[in-house]
């Protein structure tokens, strides 16, 4: 599953939510198995041969079949996770077409389901590398290449192909001659932010929720502004930053996945049946009531950080978007209901959707659909 969601977020350009969702999708209307299981063997009889054979009615995937001499050994069978039911996430053999159900996004997600089964039985990808050393005076230089000289199972999951580099045919001693030198300039990069795909990846070797929960909680994550979505990566927010640092000073613990990756490296053990329940149990009940006694005791510290922080304003963007609208005279909207308040945006937190309502809540309950205008900026419906 983690697999799975990690190649359609990257390829498709969905939250992890929306790959999960369009996986499901696919398993009740019969096309994949279910897509929920973090096995990554198959049992010694599976159907392989079958389900290629139905495969094959695909036209676009003819040319990969010459590959397949047998099918009776899968190139990599993994290894089984736990006590998984299920067999690894695969094409059941049926070809999904557009209907009512099935959009094209659907017909995308399991062209990668199908491409990647059927790659497990072709031929090696066959690569030449190597490493060319030389020097100009006294200075060593280096130079790493790599071709292609068979693409083999590359050729059905084209989005591993390797990188091409030029390659070389120089000989031991041979002299060269230097065409021309030039000097280039480079500053450190920051690393990429977290995507779809590094965050589910992240919370697996973490140990954080399992399979089916981790897209919900990027999801609640970005519903409670704690971070936001931008493109295909996410930016931690204001609001998540600050709680963070709260929470760090006064229950550090909660803040990083120790107490979590324990009880989920604990729950495994009892699975493979290297301890009993009860005493997985008993373990977990004396850390929480022990972690809950160290919070009880920093309870009045936490509240009143917390406290200072939200009557600043300080801890969401949009609370500070809020502040910079209602100072200009273009976003200062009267309540038609109070007449003394100033409508005010507001993000639903069960939904992520935007609304206004009256700055006088819980005085005054009046709210109005936030609609986008044409210089991209958002007013109250009935001020459209």
């Amino acid at each position: 599953t983690t697999d799975a969601i990690a190649l359609i977020t990257k390829q498709l350009k969905v939250n992890a939510e929306r790959a999960l969702t369009l996986l499901s999708d696919l398993y009740e209307n019969s096309y994949i198995s279910y897509p929920r299981t973090e096995n990554r063997m198959f049992k010694e009889n599976f159907p392989h041969k079958e389900i290629l054979n139905k495969l094959q009615k695909h036209k676009p995937y003819n040319p990969f079949y010459t590959q397949i001499k047998e099918v009776t050994q899968v190139r990599t069978n993994g290894r089984k996770q736990g006590t998984e039911d299920h067999d690894p996430i695969h094409p059941t053999g049926e070809i999904p077409t557009l209907s009512s159900k099935i959009t094209t996004l659907h017909i995308k997600c399991w062209t990668f389901v199908a491409r990647w089964y059927i790659g497990m039985f072709m031929d090696d990808l066959i690569q030449q590398r190597g490493e060319v050393s030389l020097k100009i005076k006294d200075e060593p230089f280096s130079q790493k290449y790599q071709n292609t000289l068979s693409l083999g199972w590359c050729e059905a999951m084209f989005w591993k192909k390797p990188r091409e580099t030029p390659s070389f045919t120089f000989h031991e001693g041979q002299i060269v001659q230097v065409r021309n030198t030039r000097q280039e300039t480079f500053k450190t990069k920051p690393p990429n932010r977290w995507s779809d795909s590094t965050l589910i990846r992240r919370l697996e070797v973490l140990k954080i929720g399992t399979k089916s929960s981790r897209p919900d909680v990027i999801k609640k994550l970005v519903l409670r502004n704690y971070i936001t979505r931008q493109g295909t990566s996410y930016e931690s927010t204001l609001t998540g930053q600050s709680i963070i640092s709260i929470f760090d000073s006064v229950w550090p613990d909660l803040v990083t996945p120790k107490f979590t990756r324990q009880v989920e490296l604990r729950m495994d053990e009892v699975a493979k049946q290297k301890s009993s329940y009860s005493q997985m149990l008993e373990k977990i009940r004396k850390e929480y009531i022990s972690l809950h006694q160290h919070l009880l005791t920093r309870l009045p510290d936490l509240q009143n950080l917390l406290q200072e922080a939200f009557s600043n304003q300080a801890l969401s963007k949009p609370s500070v978007t809020r502040k910079k609208k209602a100072s200009s005279s273009e976003s200062s909207y009267p309540c038609p209901v109070c007449k003394t308040g100033r409508l005010v945006e507001r993000t639903n937190s069960k939904t992520g959707s935007r609304f206004f309502g009256c700055s006088q809540f819980p005085k005054c309950t009046f709210t109005n659909p936030s609609v986008k205008r044409k210089d991209n900026t958002f007013s109250p419906l009935m001020y459209k």
